[in-house]
């Protein structure tokens, strides 16, 4: 982890050099501002970067956005050209109205975060993988939105030569309704005594949103040079312009101003020097051109899937990023959340229900798709079945008639040659394997309607002896159409469907058809499971393939050694199936363990993986999470964490399912 200290962005907060050897300190190039005319409170800050080549010098930041400096809220963001290598920082410093801990709440798989000291505390991050390069421009954007009475920052940038966007880091701030209400600078800094070299930055683009969401353009820059005991060798060399493209600063070298600047702070009242000085021009640098409110294009993306269960969708890397996501169904909003790494959604929606996903972006405009959901539950194999009825069958009308898959055969109830039976009239369905079943559907006789079902109860059971409580009851329309019965995921060997009246008030019941239909999710008291990560005692692995949220698995947090991230999960689903979705269910209560980083494989073998079928992020919260694919065959199902919520080293969950 790189240990170097990030220099900031206070006028009045400056790299202490009280200990520096004076042959250091007189060669320090100054440091150089453009404070911009954005007067106002804002939940959004940008600005666009270039370092050309012949300002290109290491130990040199580029502080791009800073704002609110001695304020609730204060941070800034910019690059760095460092020794180890050219990185992104962002970085908050604690809150004035809290004692609690800003916490990293996304971070890039390549940022780093760690606390920081000594120019005040604070949370800073830094990203050295992702690198930038001279001669490019960089789009560096910082935006804040409300979660509960925190305040959550975010920070994107964008590669212009490929048009690439990375989310770097989102900090949670645990303060409410936090905004950025200063006006915006930025500076450029030598901070390790390199006066001699030449710095130089090109500054485009620059944006506020205000809170009511219009915008403004940084077209006017107040300049200074801010000094620390004004007596190095490059005092006076440093430069700064605007033209109608961008804005330039310039400091170290041979580099000499192009305007007059007055002397502001440098002396005391008494004539001896203070310990800083602050320089500026009369007049402030303006760019009568600059537009007033971006010019990126709005957010694009795709729905994936809807399921039943949730919809699923992608983001380019290309489009302005996502910031918040509401999914509507038939015009009914059922879901919505800020979380700019969400791809997936829970809902509960049925064949045909129209599903519309809206997502906003960071810049606050929305885009909107919809997709009609085409039911993915599996339709059981009758010929598996093993029927039997309460109820004797009239002659030529048998039970299995409604399980052939014709309908214009029917079973139907005696109503002659013998005692006719009244309701109700049952029929016990064996599957042959326990399902999570999803629905019933009747089709009645196509002509005619004696027999037709009325009233009717549902019951699904792992024993003929012991049905308990229906599981869906009702009353079915008088007329010939297909109809269903909703089972809301019950998960058993054994139905029972009782006939309780019929459509004319008759004694007798009839069907043509019917089929029971399942989820595809598969029986988990088959699984074999295994994990090469202890278990904290009292939350063993089987905790997640029980099917009660009640019970949990947890990796090891107490004795001789914890185990740290990645923590992988084994399945062994006993024979091959092809497989379409894991469905993972966090603790119910607390967060400790809960899984934000994953990979999910499928294969042939316990020991060879291959590559992972899906990753991602889930979010933070105790909702249940779902990971879905192009369905692959496989025996084994491989659940890899990757990482956990709040950053700790253990992992956890109520539950794991796997679908067909």
């Amino acid at each position: 982890m790189y240990k170097k200290l990030i220099t900031t962005a206070l006028t009045c907060i400056l790299l202490n050099t009280a200990h520096a050897e004076e042959t250091e300190v007189v060669n320090r190039a100054a440091s150089i501002w453009l404070n911009y005319n954005d007067v106002g409170a804002g939940d959004l800050i940008m600005q666009d970067v270039f370092v050309p080549s012949s300002g290109l010098t290491t130990t040199t930041y580029y502080s791009i956005l800073n704002w609110n400096a001695g304020l609730e809220g204060g941070g800034y963001a910019g690059i760095q050209d460092h020794p180890n290598g050219r990185n992104y920082i962002f970085s908050l410093w604690d809150p004035r109205a809290s004692n609690d801990p800003i916490v990293a709440r996304y971070q890039d798989e390549d940022t780093e975060v760690e606390n920081f000291g000594g120019e005040g505390t604070g949370l800073k991050s830094w990203n050295f993988s992702l690198g930038w390069n001279p001669d490019t421009w960089y789009t560096l954007v910082a935006r804040t939105w409300p979660v509960n009475d925190h305040t959550y920052f975010g920070y994107w940038t964008q590669d212009q030569s490929t048009g690439i966007w990375t989310h770097l880091v989102t900090m949670d701030y645990p303060v409410a309704d936090v905004n950025f209400v200063s006006r915006t600078s930025s500076f450029v800094e030598d901070w390790l005594y390199s006066g001699a070299n030449v710095r130089s930055a090109y500054l485009s683009n620059g944006h506020k949103r205000f809170i009511d969401g219009s915008w403004i353009g940084f077209s006017e820059a107040e300049f200074s040079v801010v000094q620390h005991q004004p007596k190095r060798n490059y005092d006076d060399n440093f430069n700064a312009s605007a033209n109608s493209s961008f804005y330039t600063m310039t400091t170290g070298g041979a580099t000499s101003p192009d305007f007059s600047i007055s002397n502001h702070t440098c002396y005391k009242g008494d004539g001896s020097l203070a310990d800083f000085c602050g320089r500026g021009p009369d007049t402030p640098f303006t760019r009568s051109n600059t537009p007033q409110t971006t010019s990126k294009p709005i957010i694009e993306f795709a729905i994936d899937s809807a399921i039943s269960s949730a919809v699923n969708w992608s983001v380019p890397q290309t489009s302005s990023p996502q910031l918040k996501y509401t999914i509507t169904v038939n015009g009914i909003t059922v879901n919505s959340a800020f979380d700019p790494e969400a791809r997936t959604a829970e809902i509960s929606v049925s064949n045909g229900d129209v599903v519309e996903v809206t997502l906003e972006d960071i810049f606050g405009r929305s885009a909107s798709h919809d997709i009609t959901v085409v039911s993915t539950d599996v339709k059981l194999n009758a010929n598996n079945f093993v029927v039997s009825a309460s109820s004797a069958a009239q002659a030529g009308h048998k039970l299995a008639n409604a399980f052939d898959g014709d309908t214009s055969t029917i079973w139907h109830t005696r109503w002659t040659g013998g005692s006719a039976p009244s309701h109700n009239h049952d029929i016990i369905i064996d599957l042959g394997a326990r399902y999570d079943l999803t629905k019933l559907e009747y089709t009645p006789r196509l002509t005619g309607e004696n027999g037709t079902i009325a009233g009717y109860e549902v019951y699904v059971s792992d024993s003929t002896s012991n049905f308990g409580n229906a599981v869906t009851t009702g009353t079915w329309q008088n007329n010939n159409n297909v109809k269903t019965a909703s089972l809301s995921s019950a998960f058993g060997r054994y139905v029972k469907f009782v006939a309780r009246s019929e459509v004319n008030d008759n004694i007798w019941t009839s069907a043509a058809e019917v089929s029971l239909y399942h989820s595809g999710k598969l029986d988990h008291t088959r699984f074999v499971v295994s994990s090469s990560s202890s278990v904290q005692a009292g939350h063993k692995l089987a905790n997640a393939f029980d099917g009660d949220t009640a019970t949990m698995w947890h990796t090891s947090w107490s004795g001789s050694s914890a185990p740290s991230y990645p923590h992988d999960i084994i399945i062994d689903l006993g024979t091959q199936f092809d497989v379409s979705k894991l469905e993972y269910t966090p603790r119910l209560s607390g967060q400790n363990g809960t899984i934000a980083g994953y990979e999910v494989y499928v294969s042939n073998s316990a020991n060879n993986w291959g590559s992972p079928v899906t990753l991602g992020t889930w979010a933070t919260n105790n909702e249940v999470k779902t990971a879905s694919f192009t369905p692959t065959n496989g025996r084994y199902v491989i659940l890899r964490a990757t990482s956990e919520v709040n950053g700790n080293i253990w992992a956890s969950g109520a539950e794991v399912s796997i679908y067909q």
